[in-house]
């Protein structure tokens, strides 16, 4: 089997019924920015404005592991952790907007998967790999970030029902099912 065979053969096993996209037709260079036709609510701003503080992102920047691996913009912590005080403003306005206009950045979707062989198994089945999704630096700390409110804020005002699973402790996805 060739290696793009293998990757395919993979990417069926592991994600059903996904689009494989080996490059856009027009190269990676060649692919437009977008940008949104709406502006948020004064609530919306107000709201991304208390979730993204500076003092909020910093803590979050530094927060992860210098060396943790890139997703597929390219950018590791220790590159947003070394020039924080220089790009901390543009930052700063960027996940605010994409918080306030609950926009997401086509280029922040792009997912880098690398697959890692369980313990103990041979490599003669693709069942026995085990799918690592990268994702954009800048999208994990936007998520880091509205944890750290949903966690630290949210949820201490108004505690979930007994019955709701997501951000409990304990609580999987098999129990909900049962």
């Amino acid at each position: 089997m060739t290696e793009k065979g293998t990757l395919e053969e993979l990417l069926r096993v592991h994600f059903p019924g996904s689009e494989i996209i080996w490059e856009p037709s027009g190269g990676w260079d060649d692919l437009e920015l977008e940008f949104p036709k709406w502006t948020g609510s004064r609530e919306d701003w107000t709201l991304s404005k208390r979730i993204i503080s500076y003092d909020k992102l910093k803590w979050t920047v530094f927060s992860f592991l210098s060396y943790k691996s890139k997703g597929m913009d390219g950018i590791m912590p220790i590159m947003l952790q070394q020039g924080f005080e220089l790009l901390a403003g543009k930052l700063l306005m960027s996940l605010r907007a994409n918080l306030a206009l609950g926009h997401i950045p086509m280029s922040w979707k792009h997912t880098r998967v690398v697959f890692i062989p369980k313990p103990l198994k041979p490599l003669t089945h693709t069942k026995f790999l085990r799918p690592i999704s990268l994702i954009s630096f800048i999208l994990k700390i936007l998520k880091k970030l509205l944890d750290r409110h949903i966690r630290g804020g949210v949820l201490i005002g108004k505690p979930l029902h007994q019955n709701q699973f997501a951000y409990r402790a304990g609580m999987l996805t098999q129990t909900a099912l049962f």
